[in-house]
């Protein structure tokens, strides 16, 4: 349960701003969970028309107690400024549950402005594709991304809307935030970041439910030139089920390319009232292309299985695995031509709060 405070005693920094007007929402989720896994990787090839002798190479992955995206702690400030305009500040940020560790607010740091004409806020924050983007589970189950350009981004304006089942986002950075999400306003020749999404959520008969999403970004962070997106779900009680898909260009040299497409497809039902199952799979390839000539190749399928089990309203116990394949293929010419494939198998069980 939220929990609405009209102190900002949790705010000192503000304190200078301070007012009774003001409301604080403190909020969170805390996940723990046993993590442990196994990764294989083979290789081999061909050289000189001679098949290469193929090699294996195995390693049990590091079992932890937590994970730093999966626990977090947010704090919500408003403060009503009349004829239905109010001022908000909105910090969230990832901690480890299991050593009591965290990195500040560096998942959302915003500051910005509400009315009927939506929101405009400053900072640091999910970016409008990101805002759109479907799945299901975490942990193991969700090991596989559904876009390239980053989910945040530093040194942005923003601005949503949201209204009888239509959202819109968009969001620009300075060149700051284009050179590495970092406080630094300069870089000379730099591009910024910008992007726009749209979604649209209704029900058929209160019955049925369903979204369709699209959206379109330029990231420079993390080389992206662009990067389209759409999505859907469809939910007939127990069962939902949703589909992405999404194409992106890197920069790159000229006369070079470098492309891939992402997606995504998952399907959860609802057991019983408390029990929830889902299956997710996740796959992708990338192509590098030099003087128009394919130089290498990597492909990704993901796997993932999950189980829920609510113990109230706020509190869950669950159980996800996950299996993720590289396949990566590097052209040397001639015919001939390297390969790896590296297989990671992960699992956890654990427990998780929010409030």
């Amino acid at each position: 349960m939220k929990k609405s405070l009209i102190a900002l005693a949790v705010l000192g920094s503000f304190a200078g701003a301070a007012s009774a007007a003001n409301t604080v929402t403190l909020w969170g989720k805390v996940d723990t969970a046993y993590e442990a896994g196994s990764t294989k990787t083979t290789t081999g090839g061909v050289i000189g028309g001679v098949a290469l002798p193929a090699t294996s190479t195995s390693s049990t992955n590091k079992v932890r107690m937590s994970n730093a995206d999966e626990s977090r702690i947010g704090i919500k400030v408003s403060e009503d400024l009349g004829n239905g305009l109010s001022a908000f500040v909105r910090l969230e940020g990832a901690m480890t549950s299991d050593v009591g560790s965290s990195v500040g607010f560096g998942r959302e740091t915003v500051i910005g402005l509400k009315g009927n004409f939506g929101s405009v806020y400053f900072g640091r924050s999910v970016n409008p594709v990101d805002k759109i983007t479907i799945g299901v589970g975490n942990r193991a189950g969700d090991m596989g991304a559904t876009i390239k350009g980053g989910d945040r981004w530093s040194n942005s304006a923003f601005y949503a809307y949201e209204n009888n089942g239509l959202s819109a986002y968009a969001a620009v950075s300075t060149k700051g935030g284009a050179i590495g999400n970092f406080p630094n306003e300069t870089g000379a020749g730099q591009k910024t970041a910008y992007g726009v999404s749209l979604k649209y959520a209704g029900e058929i008969n209160n019955k049925m439910g369903y979204s369709v999403a699209a959206g379109y970004s330029r990231n420079a962070v993390a080389g992206l030139k662009s990067e389209w997106l759409v999505n859907g779900t469809f939910s007939y009680s127990p069962v939902t089920t949703g589909l992405s898909y999404s194409q992106h260009t890197d920069y790159s040299a000229p006369g070079n390319s470098d492309k891939g497409y992402k997606y995504r497809a998952f399907v959860a039902a609802d057991v019983t009232s408390n029990d929830n199952v889902y299956l997710q799979y996740t796959g992708e390839k990338d192509t590098h292309k030099v003087a128009g000539v394919t130089a290498m190749t990597e492909k990704t399928s993901t796997w993932g299985l999950g189980y829920a089990h609510s113990l109230s309203k706020r509190t869950a116990v669950f159980a996800d695995v996950g299996r993720s394949t590289v396949k990566d293929k590097l052209y040397l010419g001639g015919g001939d031509y390297t390969t790896a494939k590296t297989r990671t198998t992960s699992y956890n069980i654990g427990m998780r709060h929010s409030f």
